[in-house]
C-alpha cells in the first residue's frame, strides 16, 4: 500500500491544479537508467503538481522523488492532446555516481533529443548489457557535457563532451572528447562511410586509455 494525499484546486472553472504527495516507504522501486533500486520499508517520497486546462493535462509544474541515495526533480510538458510527453526536464538527477540535469524532447518520429550536463554520469551498467539490448533504443540524438563519466567500476574519464546519434538499431555517429585527468586526452569518433561506419580513436597516452578500460 502507498499513502497518497491529493488536493484539487478549481481556479476559474476552466483551469485547475492537482497536487499529489505520496509516501513510498512500503513500495519497491527500480530505476534501471540510474542503476538504483529501493527495497520495501526504505523511506522514500514523491510529489507531483499538475495543471489542467479545460479537462486536458497541459504541464507537470514540478515533480520529485527522494529516497536513500536518490534525489530527482523536474518539470514536464504534455502534448496538445494531453498525452505524455512533449518535453521533460530533469533539473536534478542525483544517485550513486550521478549528479546531472537533463532535458528530453519527444520528436514527431517517436525519437528523442536528449541533453545531459552536470558534474557526473555513471554509465558502467550499460557496458554490462548485451549488444542486442542497445538495438532497442529509439531514434536518438544525445548531447553530453559532464565533468566526470564513469564507464567501468572504478574507471572514469574527465571533462567529457560529445554528441551521439542512434538510428536503425545502430549508433550511426559518435563524437566524444575527454581528458584522462592530467595524463592525456581521448578523441573517439564513429562516422558513416557508405553502407558501413568508420571508427577513429586517438589518445596521446594509449597505456592510460587501456588501463581505464581494464584492457
Amino acid at each position: 500500500p502507498v499513502d497518497v494525499d491529493l488536493i484539487w484546486t478549481d481556479l476559474d472553472g476552466k483551469k485547475g491544479d492537482i497536487s499529489i504527495a505520496a509516501s513510498l516507504g512500503a513500495a519497491t522501486l527500480d530505476f534501471p537508467l540510474l542503476s538504483w533500486q529501493k527495497p520495501a520499508d526504505s523511506p522514500s517520497t514523491a510529489q507531483v503538481s499538475l495543471t489542467i486546462v479545460e479537462g486536458v493535462l497541459t504541464e507537470m509544474r514540478e515533480f520529485s522523488v527522494k529516497g536513500e541515495n536518490l534525489d530527482i526533480a523536474g518539470t514536464a510538458k504534455f502534448t496538445a492532446a494531453g498525452e505524455p510527453f512533449d518535453e521533460v526536464e530533469f533539473t536534478r538527477m542525483i544517485s550513486p555516481g550521478n549528479d546531472f540535469n537533463s532535458k528530453i524532447t519527444f520528436r514527431a518520429d517517436d525519437g528523442l533529443d536528449i541533453d545531459i550536463r552536470g558534474k557526473s554520469l555513471n554509465v558502467a551498467h550499460f557496458f554490462e548489457e548485451r549488444d542486442e539490448e542497445f538495438s532497442e533504443f529509439p531514434p536518438l540524438n544525445l548531447s553530453l557535457n559532464v565533468d566526470r563519466l564513469q564507464v567501468l567500476e572504478g574507471s572514469a574519464f574527465e571533462q567529457v563532451s560529445g554528441t551521439f546519434e542512434h538510428g536503425e538499431k545502430i549508433w550511426r555517429s559518435i563524437f566524444l572528447n575527454a581528458r584522462m585527468a592530467d595524463t592525456g586526452t581521448l578523441n573517439f569518433h564513429i562516422l558513416p562511410d557508405g553502407d558501413k561506419r568508420r571508427l577513429t580513436l586517438y589518445s596521446n597516452n594509449a597505456g592510460e586509455f587501456l588501463r581505464r578500460f581494464k584492457i
